[in-house]
Order: C-alpha cells, then sequence, then structure tokens
C-alpha cells in the first residue's frame, strides 16, 4: 500500500491557495505521491469547481473528496465522516500516511486522526505572505471596535507538534516556540520561481484561448481590478465601505479610455451587485474573470484593489503595477505613515478623495519600480520538507 498525503483544507479558498504551490513542488521532487484534498462542506466546494486554475492543479496533483457528503441529510452526513475516519484510521495501521491541515485535525472527532499518527501530522499556517505588522494592528482595532473586546482570539494550537510557516517575526511563532513546536520556516510559496513561471505559461494559454482578450491588449492597457466584500473592511474610514469606494473607482477609470478593466471576484463578492453598478454606471469595458490572480496579472499592467488583500501580492509578484485606491481611518494612517498596511506590495497607495492621481498613474509611461523582496525565511526548501513530510 502506497503513502499518501492527506490535506484538510478549512472553509476558505485561501487555504488551498497556500498549498497547492507547495504540492506543486512536492510532486516535482516525487511523481509518485499522491494527495487526497478533503474540503468541509459544499460551498467551499463549489468555489474551487468554479475556479478551473485550482481545480485543474488538483486534477494533476491529486484527488478532491468532500467530507462530509454534500447531502442534505444529517445521518448521511455523520454516516460519511465515520465511515471516512474509520478507513484513515484502519489504514494508519498498515502505514503511516501523512495528514496536513488548517487546524482541522485539532477538533474532535478529527483529532483521533492526530492521536493516532502524532509523527506524520502538521499543521500549517494559512497566511501566505507571512506575519504583516500593520495588516495585524489594522485587524486588531476593527476586532475591537466590532466586538468591544480588549483583543480577537488568538491563534492556538494545542496538539499538532510539526508547524509549517511563513514569517519568523510573528507573535504565533513566539507561542509555537515556547510549546516546544518543531517548526518549519519556508519562503512565501506563492512566489516561488518555478510556481510563478508555471502562472506565467498558464496566461500564455489563456490569452491564446480568449482570442478577445489577446485583441484588446494589442490595442488598450489591461487592468486587473480585485473586487472584494462591499462592506466594512479592517482600515476604513467609518464612513465609507467596499460598495461606496468600487463606485468610486469605476466613475474614475470611466474617464480613461484607453484601458480596458478586468474583474476578478473574491469568492465573497456579490457579482450581481457588481453587473448592477456596472451597469446603472454605463460601464462596458469590462470582463469579469474567476482565473487565478497571479494568472491574470502575468498580462495585466496594472492591478487595482480597494483594499489590501492576501491577492494583491500574487500580482506583485507577477510583475503587475499595484495600485490601492481607498479611504483608511485616521487612526491606521498614523501608524502606517499614510502607507497601506501591506506596503512592501503596492506600488500606488492612493486616497480614493484623489479625484487626478489614479488617471495620472494609468497615463504614466514610468512607474515606481518593484523593490526587491529582502524577507527570507526558509530553513528548509519545499523541496526538502516533501521529503520529511512524504518519510517521515
Amino acid at each position: 500500500m502506497k503513502k499518501k498525503i492527506y490535506l484538510f483544507l478549512n472553509n476558505k479558498i485561501l487555504t488551498l491557495d497556500t498549498v497547492i504551490p507547495l504540492i506543486f513542488d512536492f510532486k516535482k521532487e516525487n511523481r509518485n505521491i499522491e494527495v487526497i484534498f478533503y474540503c468541509f462542506n459544499k460551498s467551499t466546494l463549489d468555489e474551487i469547481n468554479k475556479n478551473l486554475f485550482l481545480l485543474k492543479l488538483i486534477n494533476n496533483v491529486g484527488v478532491l473528496k468532500i467530507l462530509p457528503s454534500s447531502s442534505t441529510i444529517k445521518i448521511i452526513r455523520i454516516f460519511n465522516i465515520f465511515f471516512n475516519l474509520m478507513f484513515l484510521l484502519i489504514t494508519s495501521i498498515f502505514i503511516k500516511n501523512t495528514y496536513i491541515h488548517f487546524k482541522a485535525l485539532e477538533l474532535f472527532p478529527f483529532n483521533v486522526l492526530y492521536f493516532t499518527n502524532k509523527k506524520n501530522c502538521f499543521y500549517i499556517d494559512p497566511n501566505p505572505w507571512g506575519y504583516i505588522k500593520n495588516l495585524e494592528k489594522s485587524d486588531d482595532i476593527f476586532f475591537k471596535n466590532k466586538r468591544f473586546k480588549d483583543e480577537r482570539p488568538q491563534k492556538e494550537i494545542k496538539y499538532t507538534k510539526n508547524i509549517i510557516t511563513f514569517s519568523k517575526e510573528s507573535p504565533f511563532v513566539e507561542r509555537m516556540k515556547k510549546k516546544k513546536k518543531k517548526i518549519f520556516f519556508l519562503n512565501f510559496p506563492r512566489a516561488d520561481k518555478e510556481w510563478l513561471k508555471y502562472c506565467y505559461k498558464e496566461s500564455q494559454f489563456f490569452i491564446k484561448k480568449n482570442f478577445s482578450i489577446k485583441k484588446i491588449k494589442d490595442n488598450k492597457k489591461l487592468v486587473l481590478y480585485l473586487i472584494g466584500h462591499f462592506g466594512a473592511i479592517s482600515g476604513f474610514d467609518k464612513n465609507t465601505n467596499g460598495k461606496i469606494l468600487f463606485i468610486k473607482t469605476i466613475i474614475q477609470l470611466k474617464k480613461i479610455n484607453d484601458v480596458f478593466i478586468i474583474f476578478k471576484p473574491h469568492p465573497n463578492a456579490n457579482v450581481k451587485e457588481i453587473k448592477r453598478i456596472l451597469k446603472n454606471l454605463d460601464f462596458i469595458n469590462y470582463k469579469i474573470s474567476y482565473m487565478h490572480t497571479a494568472v491574470l496579472a502575468s498580462f495585466c499592467k496594472y492591478t487595482i484593489s480597494n483594499y489590501f488583500s492576501f491577492a494583491l501580492p500574487d500580482a506583485w509578484f507577477a510583475n503587475s503595477i499595484t495600485i490601492e485606491i481607498t479611504k483608511y481611518d485616521k487612526e491606521i494612517l498614523s501608524f502606517t505613515k499614510n502607507n497601506s498596511v501591506g506596503e512592501e506590495f503596492v506600488n500606488y497607495f492612493i486616497d480614493s478623495e484623489d479625484k487626478n492621481k489614479l488617471y495620472e498613474i494609468l497615463s504614466s509611461k514610468k512607474h515606481s519600480l518593484h523593490k526587491t523582496h529582502k524577507k527570507n525565511y526558509k530553513d528548509v526548501s519545499s523541496i526538502d520538507l516533501s521529503k520529511i513530510i512524504y518519510n517521515s
């Protein structure tokens, strides 16, 4: 019986986005590795199936399953969990498979898998870009104001001994060190050169397949617009929200004739409302795509977002010029020094009240150069980690 890697995603597609470049590397090192991806609800499964790029990668390296089943009948879901757990427990008697999770194996009933296979269980940090101090401070302020608590709940890993993370600076790492966890430090998986090469190749295939995009690219500047939640976001001024910022940005984009927008909605974005707003504003120079940000940004000269999200660094590493057009709270601006909370990944930071800056940037032929990203956290390469995981 061949050893397998079982990967337990959480209910956000971000976790798949974080781990898939690592599995991509693992598979290149050892083509015999079998990977089974588990998600825990149908909405996550639907989001993955909608993202053809990630789905293709999953099918190339393994199999996607849902746990429990997608049935709406509770007893069927319970039996599905029971039989899957029994299968994994029985097979672990004969071969020690590897479990990688984002906290699922800390909770009952799935923690029985950890207790029967401790050495081969790994927790992976869902944040793919390491500890970003100003973003954490902004989130703390947001949670305090929203929940009337002193601070948001801290991320804790009680059982799992092996921790995979992408930052040596985070308070989480310090807490894990005090608990004598074994920590594996890696560089950002979505900044890996081989991963970016793969995304670039996919971008060229995407353009060839979408002839209309190729034709537009020859005549206009392509701008990728990352759209997320239309409500309140960490760091926003109390008088603004995602919807207000979106409308203001579209009004500015309407003034620029030689641009074409590719909208990339976040899984939580309301696409029907996006289309309604665009129709009301008579904005027609656009397409909507669910392709991966790193693929779209590889051929879009600019990438716009109304807040700092974990998709923006994907565009930055793909050499797209990143623009955050937003309205921050004054308290946030005081400690960011009038910059983005993710300053290292943002080329231009614009106050949404500035009606000229976006036009100037998109019309200019000279731009701020990408700064070299100096952070190097790894104590172990992804290739070496694959050997540790597979041979442990």
